[in-house]
């Protein structure tokens, strides 16, 4: 089984070894990559508003 993980993990490597070598792909890649560090700033933003003391809700951010 441990050899099929490898494979598996080895098979991923290459293709985004492609997808890095295609400008469109590549693009695609990018932008994927840019929207969830967009998500997970968000995220952590909602996640620090949800515990920010009483006081600090009610004024705008």
């Amino acid at each position: 089984m441990g050899v099929l993980i490898v494979a598996s993990d080895v098979d991923v490597l290459a293709r985004f070894g492609r997808a890095l070598a295609d400008p469109t792909r590549c693009r695609i890649l990018l932008a994927l990559r840019q929207e969830e560090d967009l998500f997970v700033s968000r995220l952590a933003k909602s996640r620090s508003a949800c515990h920010a003391p009483p006081s600090d809700r009610s004024r705008p951010s």
